[in-house]
């Protein structure tokens, strides 16, 4: 039968076993069974995006015990990183009655572990010690070569100001202390390298080392000090299993054993998703993408030759959604600044035009990179309700759980040390054939960058991750972010500047026409009104000899925010609002296709136009807008939100 039961967590207990001993006999003459940690099979992890779940097998032998009979299973050793309440345990063939975990000091280990520790910090001191001689010696080699050469130059430079020695002695001479310079020169050069080898050395170990004493820090084994003053006791954990003989029923399995499986969550531990990005931009083009899983393990065991899983969920976050609170609406105990600021005016004569100025700023929301706004890697879909940042910030916060949860399993073993290092493992690999276009925002920069969109062809959902390097034609591109892409769903990579597409952007026109404030009874609205006018063209140039090109040209139109602040689209014509491209780029984007489409961003009041480019064509793209206002509520800027 299988039977599990949840624990029943204590604070303390006062003693600590750390045998190994199978059998032995409790004060209440129950037959006890000890295993330490190390003398049980790790089964399996599970490492979730804050914590792993470890399942481990103990291997009872009951040959002298009957059915109906009494026994303990006392398993020690277990890391401080264990969650007490998260033990569980199951088993066939016995009837669990109950099961405690505590956490003691490892007495008997004390010694032992402050040996050990003492010993890191006496080899690091040593390290330390030989790294300053080798520096000292590094130095004074340093001193002494260039005290030769010193030497060596004043004599060249004495020969040559006509202050020598004797006549006799004087090419003899020099040419022996040239000589003499140059090997002892030589000479010092290989006591500098052979030093330089041994500083590296010795840094090597003095990591080492360092990594050593931050290990044992990590799992609470730490218990040395440079002083000789004793460290403190490591804290360890011990479950103690109460269980009731049963007859086994599966008779493919032994009588003479009851397997114990443990499971236990622990912290100190955790995951993130990682990838490579391969794109060859050949004739056919390819994509290969390879997924792996960053783990971590600080959790003082290490997982070796273990079956590995990667899930998804985050069994720290709540599963309840919040209670829903009653809001009220009721007078401010504040009075609105905004408000008396413009009632103090009103009563001064003339015009506000101070207020005005301040009102009316018209945003550039449109020149933020066009990636984050048109395409599906940094943003959000146009099809989606349109969120302002504090909505999203408050979403951050809740930090609610998924409702689906991914679970990959790593097809081979793993090993995983508790060394708090990231160790990479591979999940999948998939192959996908990619679509190109080109992505141009000329107001910010007169540069097309080049865009792959591939299907995910996998079984495997792609989660969010700002560790995805890009590789095209075999060439590092960029470490970039990608959001969660779905079996069947779209996964955009941006790929650099492609240098055969240029760009040129030109101002061809950039007037205020200002109105008059007394034009008399008779004068036109048109004359009290000003007018800002700017035109640009835009010409992009596809050199490619063979391949046309897919464009999307981003041109950044103004947004009023204020009623009397007029936005008018001159160029191109036909601007049709829309919160999707997918509508206007089905006809544009088609093969063959040479017509040009233009739509108007709901969310960004930027004009996005798409385009096909044939080989070695050249083409102009004309942009104009008007921004009319009444003179006398004041000046008009137009710049970025």
């Amino acid at each position: 039968k299988d039977r599990s039961i949840r624990i029943n967590t204590e604070n303390k207990i006062n003693t600590c076993s750390q045998s190994v001993s199978p059998l032995a006999m409790s004060s209440t003459g129950v037959t006890l069974y000890e295993y330490g940690v190390a003398n049980t099979t790790l089964e399996k992890i599970t490492c979730f995006v804050d914590r792993a779940e470890v399942t481990r097998c103990v291997q009872v032998a009951i040959n002298e015990l009957e059915v109906g009979t009494d026994f303990k299973v006392a398993v020690s050793g277990f890391p401080s990183a264990v969650i007490k309440d998260s033990v569980r345990v199951r088993c066939q063939g016995a009837a669990i009655q109950e099961v405690t975990f505590a956490e003691t000091e490892a007495k008997e280990d004390t010694t032992q572990s402050e040996k050990a520790s003492n010993e890191l910090l006496k080899e690091k001191k040593d390290i330390l010690n030989e790294i300053s001689r080798l520096d000292a010696h590094k130095r004074r080699i340093e001193e002494r070569r260039n005290l030769v050469m010193t030497h060596a130059e004043h004599m060249v430079s004495t020969r040559c100001q006509g202050v020598a020695p004797p006549v006799n002695d004087d090419v003899v001479a020099l040419t022996t202390v040239l000589e003499s310079a140059a090997k002892q020169a030589e000479h010092a050069d290989e006591q500098m390298i052979s030093i330089c080898q041994q500083l590296d050395d010795q840094k090597e170990a003095l990591a080492q080392v360092e990594e050593k004493i931050r290990r044992l820090k990590r799992e609470g084994r730490f218990a040395g000090s440079s002083t000789g003053q004793k460290g403190t006791n490591c804290m360890v954990g011990i479950a103690t299993i109460s269980l009731q003989l049963e007859e086994l029923l599966d008779e493919k399995l032994d009588s003479n054993k009851r397997v114990l499986y443990l499971t236990y969550l622990v912290s100190r531990s955790s995951w993130k998703p990682s990838y490579d990005v391969r794109v060859d931009r050949g004739d056919s083009g390819s994509m290969e993408v390879t997924y792996y899983g960053i783990v971590t393990n600080a959790t003082g065991e290490d997982w070796s030759e273990v079956k590995l899983s990667l899930s998804t969920a985050s069994p720290s976050m709540g599963s309840v959604p919040p209670l829903p609170p009653t809001l009220e609406a009721k007078w401010d105990s504040k009075k609105p600044f905004r408000t008396q600021n413009r009632m103090m005016i009103k009563k001064e004569s003339g015009p506000p035009m101070i207020q005005m100025q301040s009102n009316m700023v018209i945003p550039a929301q449109a020149m933020m990179n066009v990636a984050e706004e048109y395409s599906d890697e940094d943003s959000v879909d146009m099809d989606e309700p349109h969120e302002t940042v504090e909505e999203e910030a408050e979403e951050e916060e809740k930090n609610i759980p998924p409702v689906s949860v991914s679970t990959f399993e790593i097809p081979r073993l793993a090993t995983i040390l508790s060394d708090g290092k990231e160790h990479k493992v591979q999940v999948n690999r998939f192959d996908a054939v990619p679509i190109f276009r080109h992505f141009i925002t000329p107001h910010l920069e007169q540069r097309a960058y080049l865009q792959a969109r591939a299907t995910n062809t996998s079984n495997y959902v792609l989660l969010p991750s700002d560790r995805a390097a890009v590789f095209a034609d075999g060439a590092f591109i960029a470490n970039t972010k990608l959001k969660r892409v779905a079996p069947g769903d779209q996964l955009d990579v941006f790929l650099g500047v492609d240098e055969d597409v240029s760009v040129e952007h030109r101002c061809l026109k950039n007037t205020t026409k200002t109105g008059r404030a007394n034009t008399g009874l008779f004068g036109s609205k048109e004359a009290k009104t000003s007018r800002l006018v700017k035109e640009y063209v835009t010409t992009i140039h596809n050199t490619k000899t063979q391949n046309a090109v897919s464009l999307t040209l981003v041109q950044l139109l103004p947004r009023s925010t204020d009623e009397n602040i007029s936005v008018e689209l001159i160029q191109p014509k036909s601007a049709p609002e829309s919160t999707s491209l997918s509508s206007a780029a089905s006809s544009t984007f088609g093969i063959g296709s040479t017509s040009v489409g233009a739509v108007r961003n709901k969310f960004t009041n930027n004009i996005v136009i798409s385009a096909q480019l044939p080989p070695k064509v050249k083409k102009d793209f004309h942009f104009e807008y008007h921004v009319t206002w009444p003179f006398e509520s004041g000046h008009v800027v137009v710049e970025r939100s």
